[in-house]
């Protein structure tokens, strides 16, 4: 069970928390409007508060199923309109006695084409179908789903980026995980597209954190394989979702799971 007592502040050998300023709200709008888009994923976070930094674990030993496994789907999430390179579509495979696929959007990540070649698949808008580099779940929106794509790079000298997400549904995950001297901190958001009014006053502060990599250093072309649990508060200042007596709505988002990809 993990102790949110043992987070603690790094010192000399972390980087340094300073509190930051939330901008005006229209230009968080702005900013929100952008990462709905998905070409700024990379970008600052600052607009966000500071969040708490912890250690993180490491396991020479760490196994998973997903680290030996290779699973391919459309960036999208969307598999049952993907054809394969003889024109049939994908087959959806389901369990014995499941009634309709599970997975995102109602579909099920297991599938194959006829001839057993899952790369072969082309997507609907005419890519080939991506190799999963991320097998966790994420309960935004209340709903349990996957999320499949994870990638990382060096932001600094001794920073590494990760960055797990889905740009599935009308609620996209997105979580950037920053690791500096063995230290880390989460930052979760995402764009509500049915409410943008809402958008704007939107805060998400993390209140549980649990990062177990396999080895302490890596390069430029490493693969990184590691496991992550997560969870923060969603709250809003809206009008519409303020409570009686001055209280504000306020959500638990969890994301965990396994992860595996290449640092750039």
């Amino acid at each position: 069970m993990y102790d949110s007592k043992q987070d603690v502040t790094p010192g000399l050998r972390g980087p340094r928390i300073t509190n930051c300023i939330l901008p005006l709200a229209a230009a968080l709008a702005l900013l929100l409007v952008g990462y709905s888009f998905g070409y700024v994923k990379w970008q600052d976070i600052s607009w966000q508060p500071a969040q708490m930094w912890s250690k993180v674990d490491y396991d020479p030993k760490l196994s998973d199923p997903f680290f030996d496994s290779d699973e391919w789907i459309c960036e999208d999430g969307y598999i049952s309109s993907a054809k394969c390179r003889d024109g049939k579509y994908v087959q959806i495979l389901r369990k014995p006695g499941e009634s309709r696929p599970t997975g995102p959007c109602g579909e099920s990540k297991e599938w194959t084409c006829p001839d057993g070649c899952k790369k072969c698949a082309i997507c609907k808008d005419g890519t080939p179908v991506v190799k999963c580099t991320a097998k966790c779940i994420s309960n935004s929106r209340n709903v349990e789903h996957p999320v499949s794509f994870c990638e990382a790079k060096f932001s600094h000298p001794n920073t590494i980026d990760l960055f797990i997400h889905t740009e599935v549904g009308l609620c996209p995950d997105r979580l950037r995980i920053q690791i500096t001297d063995r230290y880390f901190r989460c930052q979760y958001w995402t764009v509500y597209m049915a409410q943008t009014n809402v958008n704007s006053s939107l805060v998400w502060s993390t209140i549980l954190q649990k990062l177990t990599l396999e080895k302490e250093e890596y390069h430029s072309g490493d693969l990184i394989k590691g496991k992550i649990e997560f969870e923060c508060l969603e709250s809003t200042m809206h009008p519409k979702y303020t409570e009686k007596r001055g209280r504000h709505r306020k959500t638990s988002i969890k994301v965990y799971g396994a992860f595996k990809t290449i640092v750039q």
